[in-house]
């Protein structure tokens, strides 16, 4: 017979582990996550009119492969007006860092290219030329930003 029949084992999950400050655990906001969930709906609600604006103007002004001048330089102004440093990269790129090199690193990656095809959809923001976002890469360039803004605000608050 097991001497320890009477120890049920329980799974330790972040319910039931005894932490001695919650504050102090590993990831914990100060203010508590639902707190801090509901800030980032509000500033996300905040940047939606803007964000829209510059989806539809990324999607009207769609460039393809390698040649995308004019939207490198519009996500370069975007990025320096939230405080960032942008360069660009292998032509058709642009990184920007936020920390210390050789620091804790987060990527965050927007496809910026659009499609060689004529757009046909008749919207006031169609694309102007021979070539359309039809793949939604002009949604994630605006939401690369987006995201940088909520969290930027955060650490401010």
């Amino acid at each position: 017979m097991n001497r320890f029949y009477h120890v049920k084992p329980q799974k330790t999950t972040l319910f039931n582990k005894k932490f001695s400050r919650r504050g102090k655990r590993r990831g914990a906001h100060p203010l508590g996550g639902e707190v801090v969930m509901n800030k980032l709906l509000e500033r996300a609600k905040e940047l939606q009119p803007e964000l829209v604006a510059d989806r539809r103007w990324l999607h009207s002004h769609a460039e393809v492969g390698f040649e995308l001048e004019g939207t490198c330089a519009f996500v370069e102004e975007k990025l320096r007006a939230l405080g960032y440093e942008p360069r660009r990269m292998s032509g058709a790129g642009v990184v920007a860092t936020l920390g210390k090199p050789g620091g804790k690193t987060i990527l965050l990656r927007a496809d910026m290219d659009a499609l060689p095809m004529k757009e046909e959809s008749g919207l006031a923001f169609a694309a102007q030329g021979d070539a359309a976002h039809t793949c939604g890469h002009d949604l994630h360039t605006p939401c690369c930003w987006g995201r940088q803004s909520c969290s930027r605000s955060m650490r401010r608050n």
